[in-house]
């Protein structure tokens, strides 16, 4: 962003990119600048690709993570943390969030044994949180294996409640408890063979190798294809022997006369063994007939999910969010891709050297995406830009003004690094009492090479940004610019050079100009943006100009956005 067409900033500065006409950046970095402004799709890809570069880049993979939450994408988040725990052990920051993550997608279990892993070897804030969520989650399971139990104790019979109570004691980790009860639900309805596997897994972790063998090989010649596969993946890939011995199979008794099962019973079972298509049909099923159903919204909320059709998990999990705090966190974290309006507030304040001054531009943006949201290319918006200096005014009227200007527009999404946009609506200046129209739009490009800002290894990079912008209100001139950038990175910093050249057609000296000179850029706590050019500048247009053609300039620039 050049200060020597301020006033222009909040003329042609496109929405959803201003971050990015100080500088070009790289994948990564372009994924940081696309967070300013919580394009998060795009952000998320521009992570993707800059993380196939640099895939130790633990920092960048945890934004990554903290990216994919935002979306909604809870499984990606957490694999995520996991790769970054794998790399480094000893982060116990994302140990904790992979363990939290591990619980909220029903992997119960891992969640128990990493918070038991943190709270034995880290320490501080991080060992107490680790330690209280492992008694949590620790006294839930033996809460729910106790109540088990008494049920056992009254319906020996029922093989479900077996199953119930040796997947709890497997997800604490009492394999003994476990084994004993898919044994007894094995017995109780041989038919029901899945059991098998669950047999061998459970005796395998107990460390008997030849029994649980003899369940997977029993398993393995079962008729039914998928149990026999699962069967051939735990024994390693090679089948077994003819004549190798398998678990004795009961003699089958005659099936008694089936009870009628509920739709969302069938389901809940379909979800717990990631049948998820069938899953969505018996939620769907429950919902025809219960609409308000919480408990099936729910599930099928997180089913939908798992399918990667967030659009419509998000429609269910704000029907459920008014009966379920996990609906409710699930809902706002999707809200940002999918809610039919989004908010975006960004502020600029900068000072420059050569003016004598303080400036400072903003824009308060509501974006309308529409129901066809996650594909359309156009998106309409209201918008609110202000921009003001700090009443010195050293700088020529064009350079710098106190005003509004409220605009409806459009803008694509980004292409290649392409944005189009286009306002309409008008300007006040503050002070005057008369709101007059002003048309604006522009293209804007931008590609980088080399070492991203905050790279773990240093390097060098390139930049370049070109745009064109045109604006009534200056005389409906149209106004070109193209900024090159050089240097090293160096961690959260880089150090370079930077050349850009400015031209338009109305020939105003004020927008005539090639400026060059050194520059260093870092980025601070909170995702703000810290930018500081040295230039030497040239006017290529004297008519007008009421100083010489060459002029010095020192300009510090800050950059920060929200969005809800």
């Amino acid at each position: 962003m050049r200060l020597s067409a301020a006033a222009l900033v909040l003329a042609f500065v496109p929405p959803g990119v201003q971050a990015l006409t100080a500088f070009d950046q790289s994948a990564l970095d372009q994924a940081y600048a696309a967070l300013r402004v919580a394009e998060l799709e795009q952000a998320a890809r521009l992570f993707r690709q800059g993380l196939d570069v640099f895939p130790t880049h633990l920092n960048a993979r945890k934004d990554y993570a903290y990216t994919l939450l935002r979306l909604g994408e809870t499984e990606l988040a957490r694999d995520q943390f996991a790769e970054v725990i794998r790399q480094n052990p000893d982060d116990y920051t994302a140990s904790l969030e992979y363990a939290f993550l591990c619980h909220e997608t029903r992997r119960v279990a891992e969640a128990r044994r990493m918070f038991d892993w943190v709270r034995q070897r880290a320490s501080g804030m991080e060992q107490q949180t680790a330690a209280q969520a492992f008694e949590r989650i620790d006294r839930a399971m033996a809460a729910d294996i106790e109540r088990w139990q008494r049920a056992a104790a009254q319906r020996p019979e029922s093989d479900s409640v077996h199953e119930e109570l040796a997947r709890a004691a497997e997800s604490r980790g009492d394999a003994a408890l476990a084994e004993q009860h898919f044994q007894a639900a094995w017995w109780l309805k041989p038919m029901k063979r899945h059991f098998l596997i669950d047999l061998g897994r459970v005796r395998a972790l107990q460390g008997k190798s030849t029994a649980a063998r003899m369940a997977f090989t029993a398993a393995y010649r079962s008729s039914e294809t998928r149990l026999a596969e699962s069967a051939l993946e735990h024994l390693g890939g090679q089948p077994p022997r003819v004549d190798e011995p398998a678990e004795m199979l009961p003699e089958i008794p005659v099936a008694p006369e089936p009870r009628k099962i509920s739709p969302l019973t069938i389901a809940e079972r379909s979800f717990r063994l990631a049948y998820l298509k069938d899953a969505e049909r018996y939620y769907r099923q429950s919902l025809a007939t219960e609409p308000d159903q919480t408990t099936a919204q729910l599930g099928l909320a997180r089913t939908l999910n798992l399918l990667g059709r967030n659009s419509e998990a998000y429609r269910y999990f704000g029907q459920a969010r008014r009966q379920s705090a996990e609906a409710r966190q699930a809902w706002r974290n999707l809200r940002p891709q999918y809610a039919l309006w989004r908010p975006t507030v960004w502020a600029m304040p900068m000072f420059s050297s050569r003016w004598r001054g303080a400036f400072a531009y903003a824009q308060a943006k509501i974006e309308f995406r529409g129901p066809a949201r996650t594909s359309t290319w156009l998106r309409p918006y209201i918008s609110l830009r202000a921009v003001g200096d700090s009443g010195r005014r050293y700088a020529p009227a064009p350079l710098s003004e106190r005003s509004l200007a409220p605009a409806l527009g459009l803008a694509t999404r980004s292409w290649q690094g392409v944005t189009a946009w286009a306002e309409f609506g008008g300007f006040r200046g503050f002070g005057e009492g008369q709101l007059r129209s002003d048309t604006r739009g522009g293209v804007f490009q931008t590609r980088q090479w080399g070492a991203n800002l905050g790279a773990e290894r240093g390097g060098w990079f390139t930049a370049i940004t070109n745009e064109v912008n045109f604006a009534s209100r200056f005389d409906h001139t149209w106004l070109f610019r193209s900024e090159n950038r050089l240097g090293w990175t160096w961690g959260l910093f880089q150090l370079g050079g930077v050349a850009t050249a400015h031209t338009g057609t109305k020939g105003q000296y004020w927008y005539n100009f090639v400026e060059a000179g050194p520059s260093l850029r870092t980025r601070l706590p909170g995702m703000v943006t810290l930018t500081v050019d040295a230039v030497r500048g040239h006017h290529t247009l004297q008519t007008g100009n009421p100083g010489g053609a060459g002029y010095f300039d020192l300009r510090i620039g800050l950059w920060y956005a929200l969005t809800h």
